[in-house]
């Protein structure tokens, strides 16, 4: 058994002082000889390919294993006068040390209990790969060769600028993956077996995606352990349901042709980044607040003229509507898969009314301002337009008192078109 870790060596002075070497790789291992025990650290750092012995039987100042359940474990050695502080290491593994060690320490033989290296010489890999950066071809077939395989343990993988049709089937393998990015690559289509991963971190810009390409992240794993989700530079006109990513905090679609960002977004999204899109305005929740919020170089364009006055259309509310508004507002747990397919839709384009109440309808419609300083807590906050922090809002009401109360005090106060030019767009469905 050899258990790839990070190790630290601590000397030990009569006085208890101590002197700390720095953490690195290392490979740790037990081996017998003449009947007696023996633990083995092999370092990156080290000199010997033999590693550094270590003596049990009666060797043993004490173990500190309290955060065992964490991958790391302290020995005291009494000759010579040495802590080994282990650290990333698996868990399970070191519940295993810690009862070899004993044995071993008692004096008793190791020999069957199947913890023993065969061999004290120098392992071919020494700690655990948890990162890996591939900025060349020649760095792919060095660090992703046949024989080097991808490292089990891998927790971050980044490929950035090789022109890549497709991501590493190996990749959908690692169970400890939290971090890929794929930036600057030739990437049209994705593996629906990505959004069985638990990522933390999906970096994808500047590739070819369109929004075809995120049909499976909805009640997919990945949708519920994603928190930054990174777009940019891409063929999107529109974005997949977010609602559904309940950890999602920062989403950065720079670069698209979004036209309309999606009505309902995740409590936890603070981080919002859509500069460089054709946004011709807002339907932001008025509770929702943002950290940095970078609307900046769309042509928001709605005006008044396109506004629809729906408040003399009769309108009945189907149960679907009802339940989808009572779900959001008593805070109820959604479950995408046991939701039927129609309350799942509503629940995702659901308005809210600027009171808070969620709309089971949209029969009250009118353009307010939106001032993006009110809503973030950014004190650099990005004005979206040229000089002016306000941009148009589509907003709906939940009553006519609701819609004569916030139609007069948020009115959007469109600009005087400059003399001799036209007025132009975008009609409102």
């Amino acid at each position: 058994m050899r258990i790839l870790c990070h190790a630290a060596q601590s000397l030990r002075n009569e006085r208890g002082n101590h002197a700390t070497k720095k953490p690195a790789k290392a490979s740790v291992n037990l081996f017998e000889k003449d009947g007696a025990g023996y633990l083995v650290v092999h370092t990156e750092k080290s000199k010997s390919g033999k590693g550094e012995k270590f003596a049990l039987k009666a060797n043993l100042n004490r173990c500190l294993a309290k955060f065992v359940h964490e991958g790391k474990l302290t020995i005291e050695f009494k000759e010579p006068s040495v802590n080994i502080m282990i650290s990333k290491a698996d868990p399970g593994q070191l519940k295993k040390l810690l009862s070899a060690m004993k044995t071993s320490f008692e004096g008793k033989s190791l020999v069957g209990v199947g913890v023993l290296a065969s061999a004290t010489n120098k392992p071919i890999k020494i700690g655990k790969t948890t990162k890996i950066n591939i900025l060349s071809r020649d760095d792919y077939k060095t660090k992703l060769s046949k024989k080097a395989g991808i490292p089990a343990e891998l927790e971050e993988f980044r490929c950035h600028g090789l022109g890549m049709k497709q991501i590493d089937l190996r990749l959908f393998k690692l169970r400890h993956l939290t971090v890929l990015d794929m930036t600057r690559n030739n990437l049209s289509t994705l593996n629906p077996k990505l959004f069985q991963l638990r990522l933390k971190a999906l970096i994808l810009s500047d590739n070819k995606l369109d929004e075809r390409a995120f049909r499976p992240l909805k009640s997919s794993p990945i949708a519920d352990s994603l928190q930054k989700l990174d777009l940019s530079s891409n063929q999107l006109t529109s974005l997949p349901s977010l609602c559904t990513l309940p950890k999602l905090s920062s989403l950065i679609i720079d670069k698209n042709q979004i036209r309309r960002l999606p009505a309902r977004l995740p409590n936890s999204l603070t981080i919002l980044s859509a500069k460089e899109n054709k946004i011709f305005f807002t339907e932001f929740a008025r509770f929702h607040r943002f950290q940095s919020l970078d609307l900046s170089d769309n042509p928001f364009s709605m005006l008044h003229k396109f506004k629809v006055d729906t408040s003399k259309i009769p309108v009945a509310k189907t149960l679907a509507q009802v339940a989808a508004a009572k779900i959001l507002k008593h805070k109820l747990p959604i479950n995408p898969q046991k939701v039927p397919t129609r309350l799942n839709s509503l629940l995702e384009s659901i308005r809210f009314c600027p009171c808070g109440e969620p709309l089971s309808d949209r029969k009250f419609m009118f353009l307010s301002g939106y001032d993006v300083r009110r809503y973030t807590s950014n004190t650099d906050a990005v004005a979206p337009m040229p000089n002016n922090f306000v941009i148009p809002q589509l907003e709906f009401c939940c009553s006519s008192g609701c819609f004569a109360k916030f139609s007069t005090t948020l009115q959007f106060e469109e600009d005087p078109p400059e003399p001799g030019s036209d007025e132009d767009g975008m009609q409102v469905d």
